[in-house]
């Protein structure tokens, strides 16, 4: 018997990156706009090819590369890659198979896989991220979240080469931090689109780094604070606090490293230190940071 695919149009599909991705209605023409973003082996239709609708966006950046795709049901399959990959679920559902192992990608979920060859199955249509990243990076990331010596996994043990479900059980942090890499995803195409320099004044490339590197290893959560939060009673500095909500309060003024050093107890140096130590930029970083985060937000 003939098995039949409930028909789905991209346009009834959500996703962050949405206003950014290119429509097209004829399968040659996705075949096209997909091959080498995800070294492309095939691409299908899983309804009839009056039915196929697909966007796609690629934002290529610094070290690392996204992809966003939301189709009408399909099934692609990629020839590998020589980086490890991380998928999104946003709408619909898919299944991912990668060796003899599937995984099922719904909304609110991940699939971290090697860099090997994948296929990726959408039999209701499915809206999705795919995030190949450079593997020595993310471990640089980690090291640097952690407050005390941190090493990854042995190689045998790592999801980088295994492959990992996400959330997972008894990863606390997991949804949050899913939650946390989609809502970054939309300033990360947006200031994407505007040049490498940008990404790297605001930083986004490193924070999308680090919510990665939380979410592969999950012991940088599990075993430590979050990074960017108070850390225990004797070691947290009650001054910077205070040069933070008066950022905060003056994110539409003019602000120099001058002001803040007036604003606080700190000398430059140890201002410069304690912004590096926290959040891993400095004081003019982080204002930028939250000058971006509050555009982002009004708009």
């Amino acid at each position: 018997m003939e098995q039949t695919f409930t028909s789905f149009l991209a346009e009834d599909l959500q996703h962050p990156l949405k206003p950014l991705l290119e429509c097209t209605t004829t399968l040659a023409e996705s075949q096209h706009r997909l091959a080498d973003a995800v070294v492309l082996r095939h691409l299908d239709s899983l309804s009839s090819a009056s039915d196929w609708s697909h966007c796609d966006g690629h934002f290529p950046a610094c070290s690392l590369q996204l992809i966003a795709s939301i189709g009408s049901p399909f099934q692609m399959e990629s020839n590998g890659h020589s980086r490890p990959h991380v998928f999104l679920g946003h709408d619909g559902h898919s299944t991912l198979n990668h060796g003899s192992k599937c995984y099922d990608l719904a909304p609110g979920t991940a699939v971290i896989l090697p860099g090997q060859s994948w296929s990726l199955v959408s039999e209701q249509g499915s809206s999705v991220t795919i995030i190949a990243f450079d593997p020595l990076l993310l471990v640089t990331h980690a090291r640097a979240m952690a407050p005390s010596i941190w090493e990854p996994p042995p190689a045998f043990e790592s999801p980088l080469n295994n492959g990992l479900s996400l959330p997972k059980d008894g990863h606390d942090h997991g949804l949050a931090l899913l939650s946390a890499l989609n809502l970054i995803l939309p300033a990360f195409g947006e200031v994407g689109l505007l040049g490498e320099s940008f990404l790297e004044s605001f930083l986004l490339e490193q924070e999308l780094y680090r919510l990665l590197a939380a979410l592969v290893f999950p012991s940088l959560c599990d075993n430590h604070p979050i990074p960017g939060t108070p850390q225990d009673s004797d070691t947290y500095d009650k001054r910077l606090e205070r040069v933070l909500d008066f950022i905060n309060l003056n994110l539409d003024q003019p602000l120099s490293l001058s002001v803040l050093v007036e604003q606080s107890n700190y000398s430059r140096r140890s201002l410069h230190y304690a912004f590096q130590e926290r959040f891993g930029c400095s004081p003019m970083q982080w204002i930028r940071q939250q000058r971006m985060a509050l555009a982002l937000q009004l708009l």
